[in-house]
């Protein structure tokens, strides 16, 4: 092999040097040192990268996301030309909440300031040069035909709560359904200018003595659902001197108390249907009445702990929920999901309901309805205790509530209610909607 050895090739004449033929490949060695030419050469780092990083213009990254998504930040500073390379070494991007994101840092992405895009496809390569102060970041090879910005946002998704049951001592409604985003499912990932359904959960009714020959357990509530995340309805409390089924609490996302009279009720299932970690708990058992101990109703199951057994001299207390701080101070941290307080025909009388939301128990003596779920909590309603038929005497329960949280600079969305916190936008939905990321 022939060797040339020279400090500088110019031209004879005219502005062109030619180097090799028509057809010919003219090599440069591994990654040598190429200034003034439109695609610079890249130099790999040798070290997998698994954890957070800041990269370094010309250079490209092997990124291993088995153990959590990893969060990349670009230079605070970039020259037209710059250019850095990324791969997924384990084919895992895809993965839920593995994803690679790139924080723009000071600099503009595709023309976003301060954006924090994700890149989610297993086996993806991602390579972007810097074009200027108005454009920022570029990808020339992104595995995508159509580029989409993406980002990840935190979620809070509680049901409505059941209503509690009718008639002498019932069972308490159960709490609606509790699913939040935890550290390790931290994320669900949007694309910008897509549109995501937003359901509230409806509350359950109160159970209607009216409406059966003897009481009648309360309605449950329904679902609430975001994008292709459902939280269940709360089941309805079991009716208090009811007959056979009527007297037990219903299935839901947490499950409602059972009625109480000489056909004690059971305490309805909560987490229905199965998700780990479970969206709620079990309504508590309507025991049997006694002369010395008459009718008194289980507590609603909430998303913190399932509904107690009616007690002595009382119902049985709604089920806590779970406080959430998603929306940050002044609206949060606040419990939500709270079940629903059994009745009780007996002093000092009806329950307590749960923390977040849950009504308290109706009583006879002292004479009280049961109370109403808190709006916006999931919280399950109080059961009834009254012996006048009608439908006053039991709690509806409460409607659900669905809330998001994103990074400021991943997206300009106005939906819902717009509050923030630090360096997050809060979407807060009170009621049926669509979450435009």
């Amino acid at each position: 092999m022939s060797k040339v050895e020279v400090n500088e090739i110019r031209p004879q004449c005219g502005t062109t040097v030619t180097l090799g033929g028509a057809g010919e490949t003219v090599a440069l060695g591994a990654c040598a040192s190429a200034t003034g030419f439109s695609s610079p050469c890249l130099a790999w780092c040798a070290a997998i990268k698994s954890t957070g990083f800041t990269a370094v213009a010309g250079k490209g990254y092997f990124v291993n996301t088995c153990g959590g998504g990893v969060t990349v930040t670009l230079p605070a500073t970039a020259t037209q030309g710059d250019t850095i390379e990324f791969k997924d070494y384990q084919r895992t991007w895809g993965t839920a909440c593995k994803a690679l994101t790139l924080n723009s840092n000071s600099l503009k992405y595709q023309g976003l300031a301060s954006a924090a895009i994700t890149y989610a496809t297993d086996g993806q390569a991602v390579k972007i040069v810097y074009a200027d102060a108005t454009q920022g970041w570029k990808p020339t090879v992104d595995d995508d035909a159509e580029y989409k910005h993406q980002y990840n946002v935190q979620y809070l998704v509680v049901a409505g709560g059941g209503g509690g049951g009718s008639f002498y001592g019932s069972g308490g409604g159960g709490a609606g359904g509790y699913i939040t985003s935890t550290p390790a499912t931290k994320c669900f990932t949007v694309v910008t200018g897509t549109s995501y359904p937003i359901t509230i959960g409806a509350a359950g009714a109160a159970g209607d003595y009216s409406q059966s020959p003897r009481g009648d357990f309360g309605g449950n509530g329904c679902n609430s659902v975001f994008s292709t995340i459902t939280s269940a309805g709360g089941g309805g409390g079991g009716g208090g001197y009811a007959l056979g089924a009527l007297a037990d609490g219903q299935d839901g996302g947490s499950g409602g108390g059972g009625g109480s009279y000489d056909n004690p009720g059971t305490g309805g299932s909560g987490n229905v249907p199965t998700l780990s970690p479970p969206q709620g708990n079990d309504g508590g058992d309507g025991p049997g009445a006694t002369p010395a101990n008459p009718m008194r109703g289980g507590g609603g199951g909430g998303a913190c702990a399932v509904g107690t057994v009616g007690a002595v001299g009382s119902g049985g207390t709604g089920g806590d929920g779970i406080v959430n701080g998603i929306r940050g101070v002044p609206f949060d941290p606040v419990a939500y999901a709270g079940g629903g307080g059994g009745g009780a025909y007996v002093s000092p009388g009806g329950a307590a309901g749960g923390a977040g939301g849950g009504g308290i128990g109706g009583s006879a003596s002292p004479a009280f309805d049961g109370g109403t779920g808190t709006a916006n909590s999931g919280g399950g309603g109080g059961g009834g205790a009254s012996p006048t038929p009608g439908p006053a005497d039991a709690g509806a329960g409460g409607s659900g509530i669905i809330i998001l949280r994103r990074t400021t600079g991943s997206s300009t969305s106005t939906s819902g209610t717009v509050t923030t916190c630090g360096s997050d936008t809060i979407h807060t939905f009170t009621g049926d909607g669509t979450f435009v990321a």
